[in-house]
């Protein structure tokens, strides 16, 4: 039989572990993808990037295959425009 004394226990512990459980702080780390066929910054862009990112993905070209269905072949590479930072 469980006494009183360990439900009392088992549910301030159960409590404070809710409790701390709600204050831990979560750092999130937020990436962009770019999929556009020609690479130019924008001022929003520039603005997002510097204040909201530390990473920007950028699509370098799809990848098919050939008519043959044999070898890998580039589709729509992207074109730069500006400099990536």
């Amino acid at each position: 039989m469980i006494t009183r004394g360990a439900y009392l226990l088992f549910f301030t512990f159960a409590l404070l572990s809710i409790l701390e459980s709600c204050h831990k702080h979560k750092i999130i780390n937020t990436s962009f993808y770019y999929r556009k066929t020609i690479y130019k910054s924008d001022q929003m862009e520039a603005a997002v990037s510097a204040n909201f990112t530390r990473k920007l993905y950028v699509r370098i070209m799809d990848v098919n295959m050939d008519d043959d269905g044999i070898s890998p072949v580039p589709v729509s590479p992207i074109t730069f425009k500006d400099k990536l930072q």
